[in-house]
């Protein structure tokens, strides 16, 4: 993605100084088009801190007092789930565009309060999908796109680590809304047309550790996402099949995350009694070169083109919201143990045909 220039400067608040604020905040501060007029956080040894990194940043414990005294023009919102909605809707009334960090709310009836706000004040709002602006997810994205992979047919990804219990978030939705942004923007948002999950509850922890998910689209590819806090070791990697090419992200190595083989499969010559037999490509394999930069940095820059120059965004609120659809259904299939068609849950889909009725 090439940034635009910079026309302008962007007035631009920050809501919790917590670990992922931090990296917020030092991508917004690298940017020549913010300009960081305050930080908000009801902790003061978080303030405390804050002040210490960034002495010249006003810091304030209320958002009202923020929106009074510093006046943004954008807020970025890193805050627990359950208070995203509410600090997003307060900030669009109060005057500001908004970035929320992922998951965008904790409902689809949430998400849709969010965006007719949006839509009724014409703010912008966009979602902290990180990994979009990934060199390796960029160059995954082409790769699909400009069909070298031949005709996709499936996703399979492993997101695991040893550690990061929480009480009020299950492994789901704190790991899944990363492969779940990023299969939205590999098959331009297109749903999927079922979603099958199970789960599981370990030490009498009220929230699932371990989590499966499986996805069924249209034209018959398929994903699969295993997810996992109590893996001996840290894995990130996807592999993504083609008819013509395969690829393997592993997001650990130093270098040559991507590996692209040059294999992939032909079916059967039905015409044909003497060529009825599944043909394997073989070829060799190719590690391309990636550029060296930060992917939250990648979504800053996007930030400020978005609101300064309206420029279109891969991780709009409609890109949060089929999200957080998907983290639905994945969540209604655990509970059921059954497999979950876009229409089958009234949570997600019964609320906006009453909407638009």
């Amino acid at each position: 993605m090439v940034p635009l220039p910079i026309s302008k400067k962007l007035r631009v608040g920050l809501v919790g100084y917590g670990y992922w604020g931090q990296n917020m905040l030092r991508n917004l501060t690298s940017h020549r088009g913010f300009e960081v007029v305050g930080v908000v956080d009801s902790s003061p040894p978080a303030l405390e801190t804050c002040s210490i990194h960034f002495p010249y940043i006003k810091t304030f414990g209320d958002l009202a007092q923020m929106f009074s005294v510093a006046k943004p023009e954008v807020m970025v919102i890193c805050a627990p789930p359950a208070a995203h909605c509410n600090l997003a809707i307060e900030c669009m009334n109060r005057g500001s565009h908004v970035l929320v960090e992922k998951p965008l709310a904790r409902s689809v009836e949430e998400c849709n309060r969010i965006l007719d706000v949006a839509k009724k004040l014409s703010r912008k709002v966009m979602v902290d999908h990180t990994f979009l602006y990934h060199p390796a997810i960029e160059y995954i994205g082409a790769e699909v796109f400009n069909g070298s992979l031949g005709i996709p047919l499936y996703y399979d990804s492993i997101r695991v680590n040893f550690g990061g219990f929480q009480r009020q978030v299950n492994v789901l939705w704190d790991l899944a809304p990363h492969d779940l942004s990023i299969l939205d923007f590999i098959v331009r948002g297109v749903m999927p047309i079922s979603v099958f999950a199970v789960g599981k509850k370990f030490l009498s922890h009220d929230v699932e550790s371990l989590c499966h998910v499986t996805l069924n689209y249209p034209n018959d590819f398929i994903a699969h996402i295993h997810l996992n806090w109590i893996a001996p070791v840290k894995v990130r990697s996807i592999t993504l099949g083609g008819s013509l090419r395969m690829l393997i992200y592993d997001e650990n190595l130093p270098t040559e995350k991507i590996k692209v083989y040059d294999r992939g499969i032909t079916g059967p010559n039905t015409d044909s009694l003497n060529d009825a037999r599944v043909k394997y490509l073989l070829g060799g394999m190719i590690s391309p070169a990636l550029p060296n930069r930060e992917a939250l940095g990648g979504l800053i820059a996007d930030l400020y083109s978005h609101v300064a120059y309206d420029k279109p965004t891969i991780s709009d609120g409609e890109c949060g919201k089929r999200v957080v659809q998907l983290l639905e259904m994945a969540t209604h299939s655990m509970a059921t143990g059954q497999t979950v068609k876009p229409d089958a849950v009234e949570s997600i889909f019964t609320k906006e045909k009453n909407r638009a009725a």
